[in-house]
């Protein structure tokens, strides 16, 4: 028995389901569990224990805590808390300022997971390889969560080359292109959601899943400040570097990133920046 009330289904993904439920204390909690009919699929619950494994080394402000793994009636599940908010897919257009909030704090949650080590003290190497609006969450506290490191690639764990797994909108170059990925593959996808936050629309143009493979492997992303003047100088010269088509052409670390997200913030503006994240989103 897994101790856990399960009450209302939240949402459906293609991997798990996520339902509301009550921990043996009574408390809210959020259950991840997979979908009952893909129980026999190997493949499917190998990511799943996966995310479990690297989700017990992860303990950040900016990434969503796990709480307790198990199963419930043969399927997987994971526990994680209850947030209140919303991911970035409903966020409105945001203003220069609260996208650099965003993006530091996300930024600093990268930063950490890239760092992560094992129980013996081991890099594990790990790359998010699915930063995407629907995998960053803000409370109506003014929290900036990463979510959902099912896909994650660690030293432990790592996809055969040609393997192409993440959202193509959010994918680098080299992860549209099957070969090996690393920190700086999940900062030009932290690049392609600044870009999205701050113009309110979609980075490449292109409709089809192959359309847009093409547009980031052979298309330069255009200037950020052509879609917001506001944007012009130092952050558009921040994303144009996160949406280097090679690696080499992009910061090297999340940890830089995110000093610099932070120090842009505070030149447009100096308020207390969760109330203020706060008020943009909700």
């Amino acid at each position: 028995m897994s101790g856990y009330r399960i009450g209302r289904l939240l949402t459906t993904g293609g991997m798990a389901d996520l339902f509301l439920a009550h921990d043996a204390h009574g408390h809210e909690v959020v259950l991840k569990r997979v979908r009952e009919h893909l129980q026999d699929e190997a493949e499917l619950l190998e990511m799943f224990a996966r995310e479990a494994s690297i989700a017990a080394h992860l303990r950040h402000p900016n990434i969503v805590e796990v709480l307790d793994v198990g199963e419930i009636d043969g399927l997987p599940y994971l526990a994680m808390p209850r947030l209140d908010g919303c991911d970035l897919r409903a966020a409105p257009r945001l203003a220069p300022r609260e996208a650099c909030i965003v993006g530091a704090y996300v930024a600093n949650g990268l930063a950490y997971a890239h760092s992560a080590v094992d129980e013996t003290g081991a890099l594990l190497g790990l790359v998010h390889r699915d930063v995407s609006p629907s995998n960053i969450f803000v409370t109506t506290a003014g929290e900036v969560k990463l979510l959902d490191f099912g896909i994650a690639k660690t030293n432990r764990f790592a996809t055969a080359t040609g393997l192409i797994r993440g959202k193509a909108g959010y994918m680098a170059p080299e992860q549209v292109a099957g070969l090996a990925v690393d920190a700086r593959t999940d900062l030009f996808a932290l690049g392609v959601v600044l870009w999205e936050l701050v113009a309110g629309r979609p980075l490449w143009a292109a409709v089809t899943e192959t359309g847009i493979a093409r547009a980031v492997t052979e298309q330069s992303a255009p200037s950020l400040h052509h879609s917001c003047p506001e944007a012009a100088g130092d952050l558009a010269k921040l994303v144009a570097q996160l949406l280097a088509k090679f690696a080499t052409g992009r910061p090297s670390t999340a940890q830089s990133v995110a000093e610099t997200l932070a120090a842009l913030a505070g030149h447009y503006g100096s308020s207390d920046p969760q109330p203020e994240l706060t008020r943009a989103v909700f």
